[in-house]
Parts: C-alpha cells; structure tokens; sequence
C-alpha cells in the first residue's frame, strides 16, 4: 500500500509542475485562442465576419498569426470596419496621389494619425521616414480629402486599432 501512496505522492507532484507550466503559458501568451473544437471568428475574403471551429489547422494557425482571430462576431466586426477603412484610404491614395519619391528627401510625405493628447486627427509629413502599415499622401491638401471623404470617425478607429 506504501508504494501506491508514494506513486500518488509522486503524480500529484507532477501535476502541480504541469499546472504551473499551463499557467505560465496562459500568462505569456495574452491572446485569447479557441480550444479544439471551439468556435472562433475570423473575417473572410469577403469581408464579411465568419466563425469556425478550431481544428488546429493551418488555416487556423495563419487567422490566429495574423490576427484575424477573435473572441467575439464584434471583434471580428471591428476588425472588418478597420480593413475596409485602410481600403478607402489606399484607394484614395492611389487615386489622387502625385508620385511619390522615396530617394528625393526632399519631398514631403504626408500622413494620418491620431492624436492622444487632443483626441483629434491630424496630419503630419516625413521627408525620408517610411514606416510600416502607414498610407502616405502627396500633399497635405490630398490627405485632407481623404479624411472629409472617409470621415473622421472611421480614421479614428483605423488608427487607434491595435494590430
């Protein structure tokens, strides 16, 4: 009988360790992620909200790693209204830019942000500094009208989004 209380003893001291590991792993990795089995949203194609179960496919893995992965068919909305967002304002870029010249630094590049100390949009340039995921502009005037355009609102929401 001593020997099966020492394999429990032993069991419950891995379990404990396992545990601990779990919620480590909880811990570092902040986003939410279905359990096998269990429905997730995600935004298609068509830019519509869409839900699935999670299979652990690679679909599933390239929603989640990309962030097209949520909670909630909100979410997955609001992650929809921010996509068709960034799509206006690349199309208007597209359709009312000059060239423009990344090697001239001379050259202002104008673009969108919001502001957390006013609470407004604004508009500001770059001469020589591309970042990621921002739409440049041509001239202030153009990024002007692509906001009375789109509307302040849904600029807003595309640039306050957390990626």
């Amino acid at each position: 009988m001593s020997s099966l209380l020492d394999r429990i003893s032993e069991l419950e001291q891995q379990l404990a360790v396992l545990r601990a590991e779990a919620e480590k792993e909880e811990k570092e990795n902040k986003r939410w992620r279905a359990e096998k089995r269990d429905a997730y949203w995600f935004v298609d194609g068509d830019g519509i909200p869409k839900w699935w179960h999670e299979c652990s496919r690679d679909i599933d893995g390239f929603y989640y790693d990309t962030h097209n992965y949520f909670q909630t068919k909100e979410e997955a909305r609001k992650y929809a209204n921010v996509l068709e967002t960034e799509r206006q304002l690349k199309k208007f870029a597209d359709e009312h830019n000059d060239v423009i010249d990344w090697s001239n630094i001379n050259q202002e590049k104008w673009y969108l942000y919001y502001s957390y100390s006013n609470y407004k949009v604004g508009i500001s340039n770059h001469h020589w500094t591309k970042e990621s995921r921002v739409i440049y502009f041509s001239s202030e005037e153009i990024a002007k009208q692509a906001i009375d355009t789109i509307g302040t609102d849904k600029i807003k929401e595309y640039l306050t989004y957390e990626w």
